[in-house]
């Protein structure tokens, strides 16, 4: 059987700088199992995910913490800035992906390519010279 979530990355309440990415998932487990292993990351791995690229506009992990990565088979990241690798929300999600296999070898998730589904809007017009707008850009204060 096959189970599909959405993986959130940045904001996804809204009460902040409320930019989130979402990464449509499969996984071979429902979402309760998926949940408890998310709270045994540490414990397994010893990587808190919570505290990487956990504040504003932290876009990079640390040199330690990334060989740390590297150690557990972990090896996604833009290059080098100083002394940190710049990390960007695809990065994350797959992070996210990679910790939650590691600490339960069973799961299998992946996480589907974004022309998995289409945007119903689209930039620019069509063939006939339409176009979608904003559908309730005014609900959001």
């Amino acid at each position: 059987m096959k189970y599909y979530f959405n993986l959130p990355i940045g904001d996804w309440s809204a009460d902040g700088h409320e930019k989130c990415n979402y990464y449509r998932c499969e996984a071979n487990k429902p979402l309760e199992i998926i949940r408890e292993t998310h709270y045994k990351i540490k414990e397994v791995t010893g990587i808190d995910i919570h505290s990487i690229c956990s504040n504003y506009q932290e876009d990079s992990v640390d040199l330690d913490t990334f060989n740390k990565l590297q150690k557990l088979g972990f090896n996604e990241g833009n290059k080098e800035f100083g002394n940190e690798i710049l990390f960007d929300s695809d990065h994350m999600a797959k992070l996210w992906v990679f910790l939650l296999k590691k600490t339960n070898p069973s799961l299998i998730i992946t996480i589907l390519p974004d022309n998995e589904l289409p945007m119903m809007p689209f930039y620019g017009k069509d063939d006939k010279g339409r176009h979608i707008g904003f559908v309730g850009y005014g609900v959001f204060k």
